[in-house]
């Protein structure tokens, strides 16, 4: 290994490899598989040889290694033990088969035990056992007694069945003997055979054939599709059976079980016409492609060309369905059916017509709602509503799509420390109605609190979204009764989401998504699979000429059946013969599928044909030419002739035209108009934020707007900081905005409950303790200077000064609740103007109107020489220095941001809860102190950052008349 190693770096240094073929990550690759090899070596559970691709293999010999050298090599380590070593791991023998055997037979004897342990059953569990007790020794009598219960049975779909349901029922009946005292019917298609991934097995339905010789009777007409759409089907079919093999490749020298009977038609009244003339029912898009497009080019190719003729069929008025009279009825979107093999193909397609203004709905979409992204939105939300203090969780569910919340919006709520509170009042609100009601109730109340159905609405595909929400919610209500409080309730939510996205557990029906009225009006994305049985009056199959053929990267074992019907199974492409059996049964099942879906449509069918790589292993290539070497490629298809089937040579050039109709459709449900509906008084808790910001909702504006709003802000940032000649300093250098904020209120909250004289000596402490994590981290001596400072800093009160520190009566963060019924927040506002800052004028509030309960969260409340006062933290940023903290520029930041009706209700909280406390020897005017706005930046001027008023007793009394119901709103204006 060290020889090896020391070669191939040495070489590699000196250049003498073709840097093509030996390169240096290839090398070190090279090296960390033997690496690994060797150490399992010395571990005991060595690989049988090192994981080393062909490519490596090869190059890593003498003969490799002297191809790749730009010169004479003459230090060759010993490649030949390598190529010993390999040579010694292909002698032995295969052990995957038996392996594979051994483990199925234990893992079948262990699922049986646990069966027995738990006495439980299974539906295949019946199937067997009954198929058992059949054969045992009483099994006759069982038959019997089933026969003289049930002599006569019908099985439908019969071509679905599987050996062991065939074989109850061949023994109960005996078809091959046709007792006439029993009545076995059996209906089936084998042509309609497409159900193998369900172990719905064909041989099955070919043994009871044989059994029934002689009685057979076949539908000859066909009720659904027009005399066009059938005749061409059965040409194309006809065509087809003149191979060897038959059209669905079951047919020999000597038999054809699986035969192609050409069927009439009933007919229809209406013709099939584009552009006024009658058009083809079946038509083939050859596609002339430049280059060689990969798969996901072809599949990108093919939905453009098909999108592009739904869009010019929906907008032409002379495309249509042309009754007797000569009037023709438009298509519309509900009649087109687009057949798909899989989701992935569903969503190319789908995406196509999205792009063109075509709506459409996939309806072999079952997925959980949880997979729809908008889950995780619901889950932000959730958690900031569970965890309301935490100001990044409430910052992450605002900022999700579902919310809608514009730049604007969330730049506000960064800067506007008023619109924060508001906000963070509205959580605890919705964490308290959850506590109350549940999650259902939280849900409901933030999607109208947010106007998200509006908002959903206006989207193509707004319905569905808004109904999976909804949907969403009702399952959280019905689980949160079975989880472990808001927590449990999380954890299942982000699990299932989790589990949704990687799609690796089954959606159970009651979270399958729910299908919407409206999605019948679409057009319609549906499987092969799941459209058996329907019909629709136009189809399209744009990826029909794809194809897996077998053995795919990892099909093994997979199962076929020998010429004697018998189920085997192939394990790796050593096993020619299996290989050969596996892929012709893969590519006789998708005959059938086609088959099922050129019968799907009542007028017409469209199919491209694209140059896909396996193009020539697909079922229709082998519809149309068999086994015919020379038209393998598409080149040739154009000029083929079947009657019935006519084809068409297009580019993939296409342009892309926008159904103008379905946007006119959407634009005019915007603007309809409805009956108001009665409005429901409502009950609301509401803080003094709902006074100055009202219900709060954000605004809708227009993307222009936006933009412009965002401008203007940006150059009235950039004039402020021109205009600022000094460079701020210390504490007026701490970032700014809402979050600051919180922060340092937290941070005297914590230094409150600490104890303001304790942390005062010591407060490095507990800014170690606090800012732990950026952006605050890198300010931890600024803030301690700050803090110690600032606890010591005096600020007056009514002529005597006061320290924090200096404070041994006091309480961080007191909770306050206290009714209003229909209170006109005008009234409030009228009497505060009326009674504080000298009647200065200040912006009026909204229009609320204040029906439930108030409440709210004061920073401090404390005693002082027998009075009691409420304090408010202010992080405001109103200058560089401490010399934009003077009493005047406090008092129009107050007036600006409207804190006087903040500290009248803190006010009006403690005079109620005084006189609640001191009962008949409370005096408002010797109790209460007034309240104090702490312009924390502002210590070092000679204020202290203080701003003092004290609400006069009148106003108190108005106000708690006011809310008590006891004297009209307004009276005291």
């Amino acid at each position: 290994m060290n020889d090896l190693r020391e070669f191939l770096e040495r070489h590699l240094v000196a250049k003498h490899f073709n840097g093509h073929k030996v390169k240096s990550n290839y090398v070190a690759t090279w090296l960390q598989v033997l690496e690994t090899w060797v150490d399992s070596l010395d571990r005991g559970d060595a690989l049988l040889a090192p994981e080393l691709t062909d490519a490596a293999r090869r190059r890593l010999s003498e003969e490799g290694i002297r191809e790749a050298a730009k010169v004479e090599l003459a230090d060759m380590p010993n490649f030949a033990l390598l190529e010993d070593l390999y040579a010694a791991v292909e002698q032995l023998p295969d052990v995957g088969q038996p392996l594979l055997q051994h483990a199925a037979q234990w893992l079948r004897q262990r699922f049986r035990m646990i069966q027995a342990q738990r006495a439980e059953m299974g539906f295949d569990d019946m199937l067997t056992r009954l198929r058992d007790a059949l054969s045992g020794p009483q099994g006759e009598q069982l038959a019997t007694v089933i026969r003289t219960q049930f002599p006569v049975a019908m099985i439908d779909e019969f071509q679905d069945t599987d050996p062991v349901q065939y074989r109850i029922f061949d023994t109960v009946y005996r078809l091959a003997q046709n007792d006439p005292n029993t009545g076995l019917f059996i209906i089936g298609d084998p042509k309609q055979a497409i159900y193998s991934f369900r172990y719905a097995d064909i041989y099955s339905y070919l043994e009871a054939r044989a059994a029934t010789a002689g009685r057979h009777y076949t539908l000859a007409k066909n009720f659904r599709s027009s005399a066009a759409m059938v005749a061409a089907t059965n040409a194309l079919f006809e065509h087809a059976e003149q191979t060897p093999q038959g059209a669905f490749r079951f047919a020999t020298t000597a038999d054809n079980p699986v035969p192609f009977r050409p069927v009439a038609a009933h007919g229809r009244k209406d013709t099939w016409v584009v552009q006024g003339s009658e058009a083809p029912a079946l038509k083939a898009f050859v596609h002339e492609v430049k280059g060689k497009p990969n798969k996901e080019e072809l599949r990108a190719t093919v939905s453009a060309r098909c999108a592009e003729q739904i869009v010019n069929l929906l907008s032409d008025a002379t495309c249509g369905f042309q009754q007797a009279d000569g009037s023709i009825n438009p298509v519309r979107p509900s009649d087109i059916a687009i057949l798909v093999a899989n989701g992935k193909e569903a969503k190319k397609i789908r995406d196509a017509l999205r792009a063109r203004g075509v709506r459409s709905v996939y309806l072999s979409d079952r997925d959980s709602v949880f997979a729809n992204p908008l889950a995780i939105d619901v889950l932000h939300i959730l958690n900031a509503s569970a965890n309301p203090r935490e100001p990044q969780r409430i910052r992450t569910a605002l900022a999700t799509a579902l919310l809608g919340l514009s730049l604007t919006d969330l730049d506000a709520l960064a800067t506007d420390e008023m619109a924060w509170d508001a906000m963070v009042d509205r959580f605890t609100i919705y964490h308290e109605l959850w506590q109350q009601k549940g999650v259902l109730a939280v849900l409901h109340a933030c999607l109208h609190d947010f106007s998200v159905p509006a908002q959903l609405l206006r989207s193509d595909d707004g319905e569905r979204q808004l109904t999976d929400v909804l949907h969403m919610a009702e399952l959280l209500q019905q689980q949160s009764t079975l989880q472990d409080g808001m927590a449990g309730l999380l954890r299942y939510l982000a699990d299932h989401i989790r589990h949704a996205r990687e799609g690796n557990q089954q959606t159970n029906s009651a979270e399958q998504q729910v299908r919407l009225e409206s999605d019948s009006e679409l057009v319609q994305v549906i499987t092969i699979h799941k459209s058996k049985g329907l019909q629709y009056p136009l189809v399209f199959l744009p990826f029909i000429a794809d194809a897996k053929p077998f053995p795919g990267k990892s099909n093994f074992p997979a199962a076929y059946h020998d010429e004697q019907g018998l189920l085997k199974f192939v394990f790796s492409k050593d096993d020619q013969t299996g290989v050969a059996r596996t892929e012709h049964e893969r590519l006789a099942e998708d005959v059938r599928k086609l088959y099922v879906a050129l019968t799907r449509a009542q007028y017409a069918t469209y199919v491209d044909i694209a140059p896909f790589p396996q193009w020539s292993q697909s079922a229709l290539a082998t519809l149309l030419v068999g086994d015919d070497a020379e038209l393998k490629g598409t080149d040739g298809i154009a000029d083929l002739h079947i009657e019935g089937l006519a084809f068409a040579t297009v580019t993939n050039d296409h342009a892309k035209t926008t159904y103008q109709q379905a946007q006119a459709e959407r634009s005019a449900a915007q603007v309809c108009t409805f009956p108001a509906e009665r409005q429901l008084e409502r009950w609301w808790l509401a803080s003094y934020s709902a006074l100055t910001y009202g219900d709060w909702i954000p605004t809708a504006e227009t993307t222009q707007q936006q933009n412009a709003t965002e401008a203007e802000r940006a150059r009235a940032l950039e004039e402020q900081v021109e205009a600022s000649t000094q460079t701020p300093r210390e504490m007026h250098a701490f970032p700014k905005g809402a979050q600051a904020g919180t922060f340092l209120h937290n941070l005297l909250e914590a230094a409150a409950h600490q104890g303001f004289a304790s942390v005062q000596q010591n407060p490095r402490a507990l800014v170690e303790q606090t800012a732990t994590m950026a952006p605050w981290l890198e300010h931890q001596n600024v803030l301690t200077n700050w803090l110690g400072s600032y606890l010591t800093t005096p600020f007056e009160l009514d002529g005597s000064v006061v320290t924090l520190a200096g404070l041994t009566v006091y309480q961080a963060e007191p909770e306050f609740w206290f009714a209003a019924q229909q209170v006109s927040a005008t009234a409030i506002d009228s009497l505060v103007k009326k009674h504080t800052l000298q009647q200065a004028d200040r912006p009026s509030v909204l229009p609320t109107q204040l029906n439930g309960m108030l409440k709210g969260f004061i920073d401090l409340v404390f005693e002082h020489e027998g009075r009691y006062y409420v304090a408010d933290y202010k992080s405001n940023y109103l200058g560089p220095d401490a010399s934009a903290y003077f009493t005047e520029a406090m008092r129009n930041k107050i007036i600006e941001s409207r804190y006087d009706l903040q500290y009248v209700i803190y006010t009006l909280a403690l005079h109620r809860l005084l006189r609640a406390r001191l009962g008949a020897d409370y005096h408002y005017e010797t109790h209460v102190g007034g309240a104090v706005y702490l312009f924390m930046r502002g210590y070092r001027h000679e204020t202290g950052g203080a701003f003092f008023e004290r609400p006069p007793w009148a106003l108190i009394e108005a106000l708690d008349d006011l809310f008590a119901g006891t004297k009209p709103a307004g009276s005291d204006q």
